[in-house]
């Protein structure tokens, strides 16, 4: 099986637009989209990278749990993955300036 989010996309809760905005900023596979959002960190940065609460998120995560082992989330990706994930999502909000909606 694999865990990949593009492979699972007809199985996934969240709208097509959702897995977009995760393939861009480099979220490719489940395990560390669930790592991701079990920190305090990584859930905002979610939030804010998809404008979705995060509410929203932890009943996303809990379908996602379903599909993937626990024991799986538990072991990837690495540390050093999920530091570069952090940065691209922090390098995403960054690029993105609010002020320009206004």
């Amino acid at each position: 099986m694999t865990y990949s989010i593009s492979d699972n996309a007809e199985q996934l809760p969240w709208p097509k637009s959702v897995t977009h905005q995760l393939i861009g900023a480099g979220i490719l596979l489940l395990p560390q989209l669930v790592r991701l959002a079990r920190t305090s960190e990584g859930l905002d940065g979610l939030v804010r990278l998809t404008n979705v609460g995060p509410k929203q998120w932890r009943e996303w995560i809990d379908h996602v749990l379903a599909l993937v082992p626990e024991e799986v989330c538990q072991t990837t990706p690495p540390p050093v993955e999920l530091a570069r994930l952090g940065f691209l999502l922090t390098r995403e909000m960054c690029d993105h300036d609010p002020r320009e909606e206004e």
